[in-house]
């Protein structure tokens, strides 16, 4: 299972030197305050206007850390969530946005959605340097659809495994682009931790954001069980 643990966050400890600061710094303004009000001269006592006004702006810093302190925990409590979710997915088929899959066994299957009927459709399969590998006609009734690449090229060569994008292009009867979106399909092998702490599902080493997941189903048992 392709698992990264969450890596010990530093806000914490950046909070507690930011707090014990400003309880030093806080302490030692209390002890001048308090020294030059007994050593005030009666006949022009201090400003009780500007002590009153630094007291309040060390109360909102001292608001802000703990505001701080809070946001800290709940991002870690977060993490810890989307890590918990993620461990659901495992061996699951789902469907996701995106444009590149991969493709394992000589299969890799994709997804695309035309926002209104088509005149023609055509599908066109790319490799990771962009060059074309395989095209053909695709779906032109309006709405969801699916396609599977077997994994050959133009001249029924089989491709080795690797990561391939799909590209979907679809003209009206006026030869107009029609709006097209694309999506990837396939089992969740794993998951990994980014380093700001969001989580990808891994689709045979192809990494899927959860927020782009649009669709969930189990794996079927196999048989005799």
């Amino acid at each position: 299972m392709e698992t990264n643990g969450i890596g010990t966050s530093t806000a914490g400890l950046q909070t507690g030197g930011s707090s014990a600061a400003l309880a030093e710094n806080f302490d030692d303004f209390l002890t001048l305050l308090t020294t030059q009000m007994q050593n005030q001269d009666p006949l022009s006592p201090l400003d009780a206007n500007e002590f009153t006004s630094q007291l309040v702006q060390f109360s909102a810093v001292e608001q802000a850390i703990s505001t701080n302190s809070n946001l800290s925990s709940l991002i870690a409590l977060e993490q810890a969530n989307q890590v918990t979710n993620a461990v659901g997915f495992l061996g699951t088929k789902v469907e996701a946005f995106g444009n590149t899959n991969a493709l394992t066994n000589g299969q890799a299957e994709f997804s695309y959605g035309l926002g209104a009927n088509a005149t023609s459709t055509q599908i066109t399969i790319l490799d990771e340097v962009g060059q074309t590998v395989f095209s053909t006609a695709g779906e032109t009734a309006s709405g969801h659809h699916t396609f599977t690449w077997d994994g050959l090229d133009e001249n029924g060569t089989a491709q080795p495994d690797g990561k391939y994008s799909i590209l979907v292009t679809a003209l009206d009867a006026n030869g107009d682009p029609i709006g097209t979106e694309t999506g990837i399909i396939g089992t969740v092998t794993g998951f990994e931790t980014t380093a700001d702490g969001s989580v990808l599902l891994s689709l045979s080493g192809v990494g899927v954001p959860i927020t782009d997941i649009v669709s969930v189903s189990p794996q079927p048992a196999p048989s005799g069980v």
